[in-house]
């Protein structure tokens, strides 16, 4: 008589157990690897649209792309911008997957710049959908660019004096970055998706460096970890770790601009240094 070789039933559950257990272990670490894969993609795409804003400036003698806020970046009315279009949760809003307002339009200058690539303009780890007629698609972009850089957006900008906070820095052309320096202004940002609209982020300031809103005008995205993606002046890009949990807000597909509260400074001081700086008394920060 010839018996087959088979695993037994227990054995068989010893092996299944075994997978499983292995699987638990490894899919957290797969899931790691993935996270710290799109934080790097998302660093090289910031990357990439700072130096494309810088080589803008280039041809434009040393002036930077315009950068209005509110309805300048959606209607324009033939005013360029270095991004057209107003991003929400509404449903059918074709600006939420418009790729032609993104980076083909003419008055979205900063296309050609990109090489056209629609891509580096929203951060991988930015994964919500919005309703286009029966289909959930992502939107097309989470970057915005610094409030304070202008880039002669506004009949006032070429004062120097920020149009939305007088008696604060705007920045119009490259000598006008003086504070903070280069290396320390932050141009693009990833935006929270329940905050982000225009191409324009704002950093609510007081009358000092010091001084904290407690509230979050706009809000920077936290897709990474708690930590958000930023590209400076200088043409570098770096994560930047919040210290605050108040600043890393789960996404709840809903408009909150002004709605996010936190009493410990620590975040909002560290974009203030970041953003802009008084017209007097200014200090450069190196945090």
């Amino acid at each position: 008589m010839t018996l087959s070789r088979a695993f037994t039933l227990i054995e068989l559950l010893v092996v299944i157990a075994i997978i499983a257990i292995l699987a638990a272990m490894l899919l957290p670490a797969l899931a790691k690897a993935k996270q710290k894969a799109q934080g790097i993609q998302c660093m090289n795409d910031s990357g990439q649209m700072v130096k494309a804003w810088l080589m803008y400036s280039l041809d434009f003698q040393e002036k930077f792309p315009p950068n209005p806020n509110g309805t300048g970046a959606v209607d324009n009315l033939n005013q360029p911008s270095w991004v057209l279009g107003w991003l929400s949760w509404d449903a059918n809003n074709t600006f939420n997957t418009n790729l032609y307002a993104l980076v083909y339009d003419p008055d979205s200058v900063l296309g050609p710049y990109c090489a056209k690539n629609p891509g580096i303009y929203r951060c991988p780890s930015d994964n919500y959908t919005c309703a286009e007629g029966s289909q959930q698609l992502v939107r097309v972009r989470s970057r915005s660019m610094n409030g304070f850089i202008e880039g002669g957006a506004y009949s006032t900008s070429m004062s120097g004096d920020s149009t939305w906070y007088p008696g604060w820095h705007c920045y119009n052309k490259s000598s006008d970055m003086v504070i903070p320096s280069p290396v320390n202004l932050f141009v693009f940002v990833d935006e929270h998706a329940d905050s982000i609209n225009d191409g324009w982020l704002i950093t609510t300031v007081g009358a000092t460096q010091s001084m904290s809103p407690g509230v979050w005008t706009d809000l920077p995205a936290s897709y990474h970890n708690c930590a958000g993606s930023f590209s400076f002046a200088d043409g570098h890009a770096a994560m930047h770790k919040w210290r605050s949990g108040a600043t890393c807000q789960p996404v709840r597909k809903f408009y909150g601009n002004g709605s996010w509260h936190d009493n410990n400074p620590v975040d909002f001081l560290w974009m203030i240094h970041h953003c802009s700086a008084p017209l007097v008394g200014a200090i450069q920060y190196n945090d």
